[in-house]
């Protein structure tokens, strides 16, 4: 994990076309954004078991877009766990489906905040 860590606090110099992306994604202050993000997403992430996941008892959707094999196998493998979690796939999008589908995103999420206050 701490190599993984070193390697993307010094993204700029071992894969720029990625520093680029995230440039773009994140404007200006993303070097400042990417680094207390990582800290904390490396260092103090919280961990959910298996348990955890099966005892939710709250509304839940959990969103990913469909253009990578692991955001699909993960919302498969949520969906697995605990079968009243409802999954949103967004097409034509990967990480950041918000940003890259919005009105396809919004229309999954309206949709899943209409079924919960009914």
């Amino acid at each position: 994990m701490e190599n993984r860590y070193q390697y993307f606090m010094n993204i700029e110099e071992n894969d720029q076309e990625i520093a680029n992306l995230f440039r773009q994604l994140h404007g200006d202050k993303w070097r400042g954004t990417m680094k207390n993000v990582l800290h904390e997403m490396t260092f103090h992430y919280p961990v959910v078991s298996e348990r955890d996941i099966r005892n939710l008892q709250v509304p839940m959707m959990l969103v990913n877009g469909s253009n990578t094999l692991h955001e699909v196998e993960s919302v498969s493998y949520v969906k697995k766990i605990n079968s009243d979690i409802e999954i949103g796939l967004v097409p034509y999008a990967g990480h950041t489906a918000n940003m890259e589908q919005p009105q396809l995103y919004n229309q999954i999420l309206d949709a899943f905040l209409n079924k919960i206050r009914d």
